[in-house]
C-alpha cells in the first residue's frame, strides 16, 4: 500500500464540450511502484468537469480532482448488481428444481450463473448513467500549463 495521494492528478485536455472535457491522465512519478488506481500501468482517458472560473482549451495541461464519494459508490453498483443477480438465480433454480422434480442443486447453479451474467447488462448501464453526472466526475480545478502541449 503507498502512502501517495491519488486524489489530485495532471491531465492534459483532448476536447471540451458544454462543461465537460475529455482528458488524458498523465502518471506521475509518484505513481512508480504504485498499485493503488488505474494509472499504475498506463495513462487513461476519461470525462472531467470543468469547475466554474477554469478557462481551460484543449491541449491545456490541467489539475484534476476526485471527490471521496466517487470510488465507493460507482464501484458498489458494479458489485452489488450481479450479485443480487446471483442470488435471485440461484432461489429461482432451487424453486424450479423443487416444483419441476429435477436436481434443484444443478438448476440452482445453472440459474445462479446465468442470472448473474444477465445481472451485468444493468450495472454496466446503472455505471453509465453515474459515470457522466457531474458529482462523479474528477473536476478541473486549475490550470498548470497555459500553452498548448504538441
Amino acid at each position: 500500500m503507498s502512502n501517495v495521494d491519488c486524489k489530485e492528478k495532471t491531465a492534459v485536455v483532448k476536447s471540451i464540450k458544454d462543461n465537460l472535457a475529455t482528458v488524458v491522465l498523465e502518471r506521475e512519478q509518484s505513481c512508480e511502484g504504485c498499485k493503488g488506481c488505474v494509472l499504475a500501468d498506463k495513462s487513461i482517458v476519461r470525462l472531467a468537469y470543468i469547475g466554474e472560473g477554469v478557462g481551460c482549451e484543449a491541449g491545456y495541461k490541467v489539475r484534476l480532482t476526485m471527490t471521496e464519494k466517487q470510488s465507493p459508490l460507482a464501484v458498489m453498483w458494479l458489485y452489488i448488481i450481479p450479485l443480487v443477480g446471483l442470488f435471485i438465480g440461484l432461489f429461482t433454480g432451487m424453486i424450479v428444481g423443487v416444483l419441476l422434480d429435477l436436481n434443484s442443486e444443478l438448476l440452482a447453479a445453472v440459474f445462479a450463473s446465468v442470472f448473474c451474467v444477465i445481472a451485468v447488462v444493468p450495472a454496466g448501464m446503472v455505471d453509465m448513467a453515474y459515470r457522466r453526472r457531474k458529482e462523479f466526475l474528477p473536476v478541473i480545478t486549475g490550470v498548470v500549463q497555459h500553452e498548448k502541449s504538441v
